[in-house]
């Protein structure tokens, strides 16, 4: 791989365009030039800077720029002539298919000189680098919540806007994420690719996997501070504190009944809604809880036996 790169030309590090230096990583140019050097080529689909009041026009599109650097940019991207023999991508800059290589290969140059583990991209390691620093400097302006990763917390913010951008084309529910949206495609196709190789059952999502694993291993790595007992989920742990505590975040809109758990106020909503969603498939009785239908299941079993013995 490294050897078909280096024939290709991969060591060089200008944008034949606008013979501006690549830098270390990340290499996209809007992000590096300040002042970027005129086109070397006189390519109409790459102009100098065709600029109409504050706008910079592309004359090869039409899209429009405020700023002479991001059309530079822009119409340095039209032509990627750098191809990767793996698997076809193309790419404008020989750096960045260099970068897009380590994807093949698996080589992690950049290593964290605290735990040792190697990244393929420099600015992975940055906010790899953050786990044991507590650095979070991306904070929503919202409701003050910080994050390590600036993408996180473009997704966090859905939560304020509602925003849903991907949407499932079966039943057409919105995510504000891809990989929940990809992770909900499983419930369609029911397929459960994530397999315990324990007992094989089988899950959507890798976290419910490893959280099940822990029946087989015995750990439970969230412990209660107060009484020591100990639970296989943070959020189970976080639920039990409040026994503790006493807390009650969740209130029934209808009665102002409060509750310390989301699925029990969800249960709760059926005592005025009348939703009976558990039913039986022996007598078709509809039941509010599951707990219901589960000792009338048992009201049939006894009869049965009651039955047989006769």
């Amino acid at each position: 791989m490294s050897e078909t790169l280096s024939n290709k030309g991969i060591e060089s590090q200008l944008c034949k365009k606008c013979n501006v230096n690549n830098v270390e990583e990340p290499v996209y140019l809007a992000d590096t030039m300040e002042e970027p050097q005129e086109c070397l080529d006189g390519n109409s689909k790459h102009p100098e800077n065709n600029a109409e009041g504050n706008q910079h026009i592309c004359t090869g599109c039409g899209k429009r720029f405020t700023r002479s650097w991001a059309l530079k940019k822009h119409c340095c991207m039209q032509d990627k002539e750098y191809v990767c023999e793996v698997c076809g991508k193309q790419f404008a800059q020989s750096r960045n298919l260099l970068v897009h290589s380590r994807s093949h290969t698996g080589e992690k140059p950049f290593i964290c000189n605290i735990c040792n583990r190697g990244f393929s991209y420099s600015g992975d390691l940055k906010t790899h680098t953050r786990i044991h620093t507590g650095e979070k400097p991306h904070v929503c302006d919202v409701c003050k919540k910080a994050f390590s990763k600036q993408g996180k917390l473009k997704i966090h913010y859905r939560i304020h806007t509602g925003e849903k951008p991907y949407v499932c084309k079966v039943c057409k529910k919105g995510f504000s994420e891809s990989q929940v949206l990809k992770r909900h495609y499983h419930t369609h196709t029911g397929e459960r690719p994530h397999k315990c190789p324990v007992c094989k059952k089988g899950f959507t999502k890798p976290g419910k996997l490893t959280i099940h694993y822990r029946i087989h291993t015995g750990e439970k790595p969230y412990v209660c501070k107060v009484c020591n007992k100990g639970f296989t989920e943070s959020q189970v742990l976080k639920k039990h504190h409040r026994i503790h505590t006493g807390e009650k975040p969740y209130m029934c809109t209808v009665c102002e009944k409060r509750f310390n758990d989301t699925q029990v106020l969800k249960e709760h909503y059926r005592t005025h809604t009348g939703e009976k969603p558990y039913v039986c498939n022996l007598c078709m009785k509809c039941f509010a809880f599951s707990k219901s239908l589960k000792k009338h299941i048992q009201v049939h079993m006894a009869h049965h036996v009651t039955s047989h013995r006769e």
